[in-house]
């Protein structure tokens, strides 16, 4: 939901019991919180720190519903840092898994970096395997570049975070292509989100955009 300042009290609180001997099956998937928001709060190194605490924690768990999950979201993060080589990696582990009974909603994060990495067919071709639901349709939209789509789904099944996310990639396509009207579209919408939450990093990226909007001839 964006309740970032109530939400990070709770979850250093839970990684401080974990690094003080207290082992939890939870611990990389609140590394990955933490993550989220160090990134968007413009804390790269911090986020790239947990990041590479949860990355042996997700190699080394056995349930796959945890194992791809969070390396998906290791992915996406490290896709954000420019570290496009260890996100790779990171992608070609998550897809291992693609033949087991994950790969609904678990890729999603990694979906919305498929294009770059290069994975875009063997993503999809293991998505579309699977029972269709509102989260594989949101992952093959944003792995095949329907961003808006993809956000749409994702506002319905309530992943605010990834949804405004592909919002703000897809306000970046309208843009290029100076489809100034439903960039705008996009971008308002993501900033609803991301001014309360105080993400500096994605504030910041939606009003360069905005700016460049007012040179995209009516």
């Amino acid at each position: 939901e964006g309740r970032w300042d109530e939400a990070l009290p709770r979850i250093e609180e839970f990684i401080a019991a974990c690094e003080a001997g207290e082992p939890h099956y939870h611990e990389g998937g609140m590394r990955l919180r933490r993550a989220v928001i160090r990134m968007a709060r413009d804390d790269v190194q911090g986020a790239l720190e947990d990041v590479r605490t949860a990355l042996p924690l997700a190699r080394s768990v056995r349930d796959p519903q945890q194992r791809v999950p969070w390396l998906s979201v290791c992915v996406h993060l490290l896709v954000e840092a420019g570290l496009t080589g260890e996100a790779r990696e990171a992608a070609e582990d998550a897809l291992r898994e693609r033949k087991s009974g994950t790969g609904r909603w678990e890729y999603v994060d990694l979906a919305l970096d498929a294009a770059e990495l290069g994975c875009v067919e063997e993503l999809t071709a293991a998505l579309e395997r699977r029972a269709p639901t509102k989260w594989t349709d949101a992952g093959i939209a944003l792995a095949r570049g329907d961003l808006v789509r993809g956000a749409d789904l994702l506002h319905e099944v309530g992943d605010a975070e990834l949804e405004h996310a592909a919002r703000l990639r897809a306000a970046r396509a309208l843009v290029a292509e100076g489809r100034a009207v439903e960039a705008d579209a996009q971008l308002q919408r993501a900033l609803a989100f991301y001014r309360p939450a105080g993400a500096t990093r994605y504030i910041r990226h939606a009003e360069e955009l905005l700016d460049e909007l007012s040179e995209i001839p009516a």
